[in-house]
């Protein structure tokens, strides 16, 4: 009797072993011909390039890097630049300041900040201009505001470059809004939730972790299928009656004043950029509807290419009257760059030409207005 209990115990373990065994070898089979390997897995997930910050959501993981294209330096930007939270002597400082259109979905050296400190560099005779990439994928104005406040002034920048609208605009089709953002965007919290979360916050040295293609891909399904009980922010969930009012553009307009009073408190210069829209009313109907429907992400309306045109035009608004009230230096990068596929990889963020314009633009301003100190 314990022998067969034996017996059948060890088949049942062998055929599981089996059956996880096959799993994999098809799953690598598959990936093989996709051109994948473990680390795309690895990857996917969402917070391998991040961990929590009980202020802000996340900050980038340090050091981190994904294959040469992307560099999280010690200091927890993208790039190589700062090498020290100090200055080098003489040197200038820009932050920029932003989402992922600032971090950029390049490659390292083709970011508008990595390109605007190269014009800078080249161009303004007798500084070291040092240019920080502070951007970070998802922030909205309200975690800029609070990572400026907490983190970025140890930097002691000369001059900090805002450039955002696409991550806040977002916030005017989820449900229940308010103004500080919390009906969408949700900081790491500990309790229940969070202990489901933790389970997939950090990629670790596992046996699995490092060799298992099956093991990523359950784990990517599985954190997401928590994710998605946990944030609404899914566009099934999204509002899809037509927008009278984006509610957005008081708390949007709140942040940046009190960005540009931080940085005035402490002598540093602001340039106000308005947001570049890879879209475009006058397109014919047929070619809306088509990049509608192939290239919608979670920024944009869930109703129509038009009402996100008008969403981002109601801040960009809001970013001119800003810059004329409070006499920042303001670029725009809006009203400058058109809605061209050339100049950019989807709706919103720039390719390597669409930086170099975007940091072209911004130099000249800086230029024009002169590197103070």
């Amino acid at each position: 009797m314990i022998k067969k209990w034996i017996t059948n115990i060890s088949l049942s373990i062998f055929s599981v072993l089996f059956i996880l065994g096959g799993c994999e070898v098809i799953f690598r089979i598959y990936d093989a011909n996709r051109g994948l390997t473990i680390w795309d897995h690895q990857f996917q997930t969402s917070n391998s390039g991040y961990v929590k910050h009980p202020h802000i959501g996340i900050v980038h993981r340090v050091p981190w890097s994904w294959e040469n294209d992307i560099i999280i330096n010690q200091l927890g930007f993208r790039g190589v630049t700062p090498e020290s939270i100090e200055k080098t002597d003489g040197a200038y400082r820009i932050i920029c300041i932003g989402g992922s259109t600032t971090f950029g979905v390049v490659a390292e050296d083709e970011t508008y900040p990595v390109q605007l400190s190269n014009i800078l560099n080249d161009e303004v005779e007798g500084r070291t201009i040092e240019v920080i990439n502070a951007g970070v994928s998802s922030y909205t104005t309200v975690e800029s505001l609070i990572n400026l406040e907490l983190r970025l002034l140890d930097y002691k920048p000369n001059m900090i470059v805002i450039y955002h609208a696409i991550n806040d605009l977002r916030g005017n089709w989820i449900p229940n809004f308010k103004s500080d953002y919390t009906h969408y965007t949700k900081a790491w919290e500990y309790g229940t939730n969070s202990e489901y979360l933790a389970k997939f916050e950090d990629v670790g040295d596992s046996f699995l972790e490092e060799n298992s293609v099956f093991y990523w891909i359950v784990r990517n399904r599985l954190q997401n299928w928590v994710l998605s009980r946990i944030i609404n922010t899914h566009p099934d969930n999204y509002i899809t009656e037509p927008v009278r009012e984006f509610k957005t553009a008081k708390p949007f307009k709140r942040n940046i004043l009190n960005m540009i009073a931080i940085a005035k408190l402490h002598g540093i210069e602001v340039v106000l950029s308005s947001f570049a829209l890879n879209l475009s009313k006058d397109w014919p109907d047929e070619k809306k509807q088509k990049y509608f429907i192939e290239q919608n992400p979670f920024n944009m309306s869930p109703n129509s290419i038009d009402e996100t045109i008008d969403g981002i035009e109601a801040h960009n608004t809001v970013i001119r009257e800003i810059a004329g009230a409070t006499n920042v230096i303001f670029v725009d990068n809006g009203g400058i760059i058109p809605a061209d596929e050339s100049l950019f990889t989807d709706a919103m963020h720039p390719n390597a030409a669409g930086n170099a314009l975007l940091a072209r633009n911004i130099a000249d301003v800086i230029k024009k207005n002169g590197i103070s100190r």
